[in-house]
């Protein structure tokens, strides 16, 4: 009956799931059959799935040199050769645990609910009206025009720099991390079952749902840390409600402020707080333990190596703290550490090795997370109350609580004091800052250790010594989970309204996720770039700048918007040079410009004659077309094409 079933819904649900996603789906579950950690189902795919992510950004480095670049077939056929090689080599049997409790439905649940809201708007709009929501900011576009290098060359731009130089601005290709951008890629691939790549919207609105889903992902991350920090031994009450509380911190915190435009942050945070749960809470096998301490640290690095520090230190204070036998089995940490090691730095020491200024990019000025610095602190110490109780110094985890903690500290503390050193603070400490706030929320997970009883209790004997331990532990366990679990359910709702959630003086009282769901005002870059397509002005590779008005910051801001659509950001780069300021005009640039805007003029002039390419200028005046016309009559060498579109004007 069962065979006769599967026969019948097998062919539907194949039609419906590309075969390529069910290959990476079986890769996944077939490291998930690999492990011995996780008592549920859902820990156990958490665990492999962290594994597997190090995987593909790890092979990456093969990825992106062999003939197929990201072609979903031979990644996936060779995902399952590697498997099927060790696995055999170890002759292991593969057992996933099928055992499911209430709290993972709040894992799954909040992951979920996070993706219904944040997708809510986008409900009935097509690629054009959704460039409003999906590229809000310009730093959407610099991650879009990463992605888009990627998929197009089927590989890390770092190992495609001269290629990747066309399509985003230098020294991009080389100093930023790419590894969240690489992995969309790759799974835009697998989720694909087209035969054509597209462009443009349609290729931004493809990647703009991942990084939906990657916030998704995120939050159910910060939940099921939560739940693995409480540990085995937690009563399922106590399992349940810390999930219930970590989802309530991270549905409700502001974390959803990111989605405009933070996509390297939002990854790496999400790869970050499940390192930060291995840290707390490492798993009991210790080969296993190296090799997720190491996929994470790798996970992390790639993704945003700002955080890289915080998980490769936590994990080796905790190793320390924890009397793992680093030493005594050097074999496992070396074979599996050292290379791991090598992989997790190889994009840091480019960025360093490289001309980049690492100091002026710390120092540069941008916007943070709109959080409170005082949440930290106080979420902190609501959390670590049960290392207070009986019940807590039993379970010994306070050394993972230590080696986190620690780390926070000492890396918030140098960029603090780095900071302080040079006017303006580190553009990086709110950025760590924000990170450290999610680790934070999973510490919540200790507080499943003193609510209801311990499941190991009742397997236990009842002892003499242990009817006599009960009655002290259990006054001193109920007043900390009575205080914290009360204090929290009023904080996480009113997080917002502590001083300094935003960058300036006053507090602001809302929710990110909920402001967004309701739906956000877009930018005129965004209504403009749809004019032009439904102009059939593009579309187009042909450079284009684009001027609304004589304002070259605004130039600079729509050229930038429209080179990143067409792919060609690099190229423009000597264009937008001129137009941002950061090339001068000289004393005859300045005298060839026409008309009473004729600075502007000349700065428009200048754009187009560095450009590599002859350059469309497209104007939204009559009179200032006229000027740059009259301006590039002057100077025949500069060969470029003025049309005027009065209809910009409009948008």
């Amino acid at each position: 009956m069962t065979g006769s079933l599967l026969a019948l819904a097998l062919p539907p649900l194949l039609h419906l799931i590309h075969a390529d996603v069910l290959v990476l789906a079986v890769a996944w579950f077939v490291i998930a059959g690999m492990l011995t950690a996780g008592r549920t189902l859902v820990d156990r795919l958490v665990l492999a799935g962290i594994i597997l992510l190090a995987a593909l950004l790890s092979a990456g480095l093969i990825f992106s040199a062999w003939w197929w670049g990201l072609a979903p077939v031979p990644i996936g056929m060779a995902l399952l050769l590697s498997l099927t090689v060790i696995a055999t080599a170890r002759r292991q049997r593969l057992s996933v645990p099928m055992r499911a409790e209430i709290s993972d439905a709040v894992v799954v649940g909040s992951g979920a609910i996070a993706f219904w809201l944040v997708t809510r708007p986008l409900a009935g709009l097509d690629q054009l009206q959704r460039l409003r929501l999906s590229a809000l900011t310009l730093d959407r576009m610099a991650h879009y025009a990463l992605f888009e290098s990627i998929q197009r060359l089927g590989g890390y731009d770092f190992q495609h720099q001269a290629a990747a130089r066309l399509s985003v601005q230098t020294p991009t290709e080389v100093v930023y991390p790419q590894g969240s951008h690489f992995l969309l890629a790759v799974m835009n691939n697998f989720l694909s079952a087209a035969t054509t790549t597209p462009t443009g919207p349609a290729l931004l609105n493809r990647y703009f749902v991942l990084v939906l889903g990657v916030y998704s992902l995120g939050v159910a991350a910060v939940v099921w840390s939560a739940r693995w920090i409480a540990g085995p031994n937690a009563s399922a009450a106590g399992r349940l409600m810390v999930t219930l509380l970590a989802a309530s911190f991270a549905l409700f915190g502001p974390t959803a402020a990111l989605i405009n435009g933070a996509d390297s942050q939002l990854f790496g945070m999400s790869m970050l707080v499940l390192a930060a749960a291995l840290i707390v809470r490492p798993v009991e096998s210790f080969p296993e333990q190296v090799l997720l301490a190491s996929a994470a640290t790798v996970a992390v690095f790639y993704t945003y190596n700002v955080y890289g520090a915080l998980a490769a230190l936590g994990f080796i204070v905790a190793a320390v703290l924890y009397r793992l036998p680093l030493i005594r089995r050097w074999p496992v940490t070396v074979g599996i550490g050292l290379p791991a090691a090598v992989v997790a730095l190889l994009p840091s020491y480019l960025t360093l090795s490289g001309n980049f200024d690492v100091q002026k990019q710390a120092l540069v000025a941008g916007g943070h997370m709109p959080m409170s610095g005082l949440l930290v602190p106080i979420v902190t110490v609501i959390a670590i109350l049960p290392i207070l109780s009986y019940r807590a110094r039993r379970e010994r985890v306070w050394r993972g609580v230590a080696a986190l903690l620690g780390s926070i500290v000492l890396v918030l503390g140098l960029f603090a004091l780095y900071g302080s050193a040079h006017a303006g603070g580190s553009y990086y400490y709110g950025k760590l800052l924000g990170a450290a706030y999610l680790c934070t929320v999973a510490l919540l997970g200790l507080l499943g250790l003193v609510v209801g009883r311990q499941e190991s209790n009742r397997a236990e004997s009842e002892t003499t010594s242990a009817r006599r331990a009960a009655p002290r532990s259990r006054l001193p366990d109920h007043l900390v989970s009575v205080i914290a679990v009360a204090a929290l359910l009023l904080f996480s709702g009113f997080q917002q309204r502590l001083p300094g959630t935003t960058n300036g003086s006053k507090p602001v009282n809302y929710v990110p996720l909920a402001q967004w769901s309701s739906g956000v005002s877009g930018n005129l870059n965004s209504a403009l770039y749809a004019h032009l397509v439904n102009e059939r002005e593009l579309p187009s590779t042909t450079p284009t700048i684009i001027v609304s008005g004589p304002s070259a910051g605004q130039a600079w801001g729509n050229t930038f918007y429209v080179s990143a659509m067409s792919g060609n950001l690099g190229a423009m780069q000597g264009p937008l040079a001129f137009l941002g300021g950061t090339r001068p005009l000289t004393a005859k640039q300045v005298a060839a410009g026409v008309g009473m805007s004729r600075k502007f003029v000349a700065v428009v002039r200048a754009a187009a004659q560095v450009s590599l390419q002859p350059p469309r200028i497209i104007v939204t005046d009559a009179k200032l077309s006229a000027d740059i016309s009259a301006s590039l009559r002057k100077a025949p060498e500069v060969l470029a094409t003025v049309i005027t579109d009065p209809g910009l004007k409009r948008n």
